[in-house]
Parts: structure tokens; sequence; C-alpha cells
């Protein structure tokens, strides 16, 4: 490494200095203000392309991401966290907003309504061979228990021993069985049913002590879970298809978004101080190192001598 002379000895004084001086902080603060205001305006694909997010993916895993590290990482996190959820007794229900859980019982309402399209599935799901069968195998039981009351000697084996002519029997009037068991599904008041039993099934859940998930989480097979993370993430086939489905995410997010404006998605008009500021924040340590204050010192030294070459041409 060269000697450095004392004069950028002097500027790095004079940059270590004031990279720490309040004045210079509200300096920065106000021009990533500025700055900020101006990009609120900027549609976002003047800012970023769709080919630069996508070489951005597919080099982000291979050139800066260590998969084994991030595991270990992610699995010693997720056990922190199991513990400590194990020392609250308070429920999501408990925690959560009384209209956001109304909220969210509305969307349970919503999305356990059938469709017309839902509909005609199930109609023709109960005239599949397999649903037929099904109805007829729990008939001809419910009739073999029925004669097994009536006589406990010979009703249940009278009934199997004429099992296949029962059955066919069964079958004759199988359409009738599909068409009311059909009706039966499909029928809004049993739509209803079904509305209140997820709506109780959302509420007990959302009622159990987060302790108690905690309890579980510890109770599974965590040391096979665990190397089951660990394999599935030096799986290169499976790195590949992941990485195909965030390129395909990414499209769609970019065709979205393209034409918007940064304002438009962030309230960075609105916010530009505040968030100016943390910026700033998080900037000014990095700019306090001493290998960046070196840089801007011999900046400094090269734009003031390419000044006094440019004005002694000048003269």
């Amino acid at each position: 490494m060269a000697r450095r002379t004392r004069r950028e000895a002097a500027g790095d004084g004079y940059w270590a200095a004031r990279v720490r001086s309040p004045a210079f902080k509200r300096a920065l603060a106000a021009l990533m203000r500025d700055e900020l205001r101006t990009l609120a305006a900027e549609p976002v694909g003047n800012l970023l392309t769709r080919e630069r997010g996508r070489r951005l993916i597919r080099e982000w895993d291979a050139r800066l991401v260590d998969r084994t590290a991030m595991v270990d990482v992610a699995l010693d996190g997720n056990r922190r966290l199991t513990r400590r959820l194990g020392k609250r007794t308070q429920s999501l229900l408990d925690l959560l907003d009384p209209a956001l859980v109304a909220d969210l019982d509305a969307v349970v309402a919503r999305g356990t309504g059938l469709t017309a399209r839902a509909k005609t599935f199930i109609a023709g799901m109960m005239e599949q061979d397999f649903m037929r069968g099904l109805f007829t195998d729990l008939i001809y039981s419910a009739l073999v228990s029925f004669y097994q009351r009536v006589d406990p000697l010979f009703g249940g084996l009278a009934v199997r021993a004429l099992e296949g002519q029962i059955k066919a029997f069964i079958r004759f009037f199988m359409p009738m069985v599909e068409a009311r068991a059909t009706a039966f599904a499909i029928a809004a008041d049993n739509q209803a049913i079904v509305v209140a039993f997820a709506r109780a099934l959302v509420h007990r859940l959302l009622g159990v002590p987060l302790g108690r998930w905690a309890e579980l989480a510890e109770a599974g097979p965590r040391r096979s879970a665990e190397a089951f993370v660990r394999q599935a993430a030096r799986d290169t086939k499976l790195a590949a298809l992941l990485q195909q489905a965030v390129l395909a995410a990414w499209d769609e997010l970019y065709a979205a978004v393209r034409h918007r404006r940064v304002g438009e998605l962030v309230r960075v008009e609105q916010q530009a101080s505040w968030l100016a500021e943390r910026c700033a924040e998080l900037l000014l340590p990095a700019l306090a190192r001493p290998g960046i204050i070196a840089f801007l010192t011999a900046e400094t030294a090269q734009a003031l001598r390419s000044g006094r070459r440019a004005a002694r041409r000048t003269d």
C-alpha cells in the first residue's frame, strides 16, 4: 500500500469529522429528501427494468447466498421463536382487533359459499364409479348392521349370503340416491351449516394459546424435519424450480407496476423527510468507515487537481 502524504492524512481528518457532524447529517438528509420527492413522480419502469430484476434473481443465490448458513440461521431462529412462544399465554383471538376477527368471519362466510361451477363439480363427482361404489357399500353395511340387531344369530349371515343380489338392487336406485346426495350437498341451508362449522373452527384455532402451538411444534419430529429442510436446501432441482417460480412472480409483479408511479405504491412524497432521516442514519456509519474516508479524501484531491489543471489551460 502506498504511503499517504500529510495533505491526504489531513483530508482524512476533515472527512472523518465532517461525516460525524450534525450539519453533514442535516445536509445529507435534505439532499435525500429532495431526491425521494423527485423519485415519487417517476414510473417504476424508468427506474428498474424487467431484465435487471430477472438477472438479480438468477445471480443472487449463486453469487451471494450461502444456503447452508441461511438454513442454519433460519432453523436456529425458529427454535428461539418456539421457545419464546412457549411462554405466551395469550391466543391470537386475544391479540387481534375484534374488527379484524369480524372481517375474517365475513371472508370465511364468502369463501365457503358454492359457485355454479362448484355445484357442477359436485354433481359430476357424485356420478363417478368410486362414489357409486362408496354409497353402495355404505347402504349395504347399514343393512347388515340392521339385520344383525333384529336377528343376532342369522340376520347378518343371511344378508352376507345375498350380498351380490342386494348390492345389485341398491345400484338400481343409485341415480335417485346420487340426486338426493347432490341436492343435500348444494342446498343453501346445508351451506349455512358448513359456514357455521368453518367459523367455529377458525375461532377455535384462533383461541388456542400461543404456548400450546409451541408445545405442538416441540412435540413433533423436529430433528427429522430439520434434516429434511437441510437436505431440501441442497437439492439443485428444487432450487431451480424455486428460482423459476420467483422469476414468474417477478414478471407478473413488474407487469402490474411498471407504469405506476413510485409515489402511488409507496408514500414517499408525504413521508420524504422521515424516510430521508432514517436513510441518513443508516448511511452515516458506513460513510465513517476508514476506507470510505480515504476514498472521499482521494476523490476530493483528484477533483482539486483536475480543477487546477483546467484553470491553467484556460489561463
